[in-house]
């Protein structure tokens, strides 16, 4: 089974958690959710996890560490599923909301007031309300990446150059 169809029960069990715990509620499930996933999707923790002298079992055992989890095979199941869980609760989300999630890649930390001028393009140009997620990348060098669902907004300096490199060499 992959690890989507897997991970769709949890993001629906979170995502019906977020609905019935009125407003408040709900933002702590879109916290809790913000927080495991940018755990999950930090490249210093990726580097971590594919270490090949570590277990898969530690790899958990560290991520339980990190939101101070009792230690159980369900919980082991919902932590080693987290970014498949992260992108289907999302989905649900932002059907309900007519809005998305948009995991934003920087190589810099963006202040609110940059994000707050840079919203309106994005959600132009994706044609809906989003809600953003800064991660910091290295490998953006300069600009930012956006990616809404399976939509990616790519507007980096490493790309730009790409495609000099490509142009000039034919």
């Amino acid at each position: 089974m992959d690890k989507t169809t897997t991970a769709l029960p949890y993001a629906e069990a979170l995502f019906q958690l977020s609905q019935n715990s009125g407003e408040k509620g709900s933002e702590l499930v879109d916290g809790f959710v913000n927080q495991l996933v940018a755990i999950s999707k930090n490249k210093e923790f990726q580097n971590l996890i594919s270490n090949p002298d570590l277990q898969t079992n530690e790899v958990v055992d560290f991520i339980l560490l990190l939101v101070k989890t009792l230690k159980n095979d369900k919980v082991r199941n919902f932590v080693s599923l987290l970014p498949e869980i992260g992108e289907q609760y999302y989905k649900l989300r932002s059907t309900v909301k007519s809005s998305a999630h948009a995991t934003i890649l920087s190589a810099f930390p963006l202040t609110q007031q940059q994000l707050d001028e840079l919203m309106p393009a994005i959600e132009k140009r994706f044609g809906r309300k989003l809600n953003p997620t800064v991660t910091i990348d290295n490998s953006v060098i300069g600009g930012i990446k956006v990616i809404v669902d399976d939509e990616v907004l790519d507007l980096t300096v490493s790309t730009k150059l790409q495609k000099m490199q490509e142009v000039l060499a034919s």
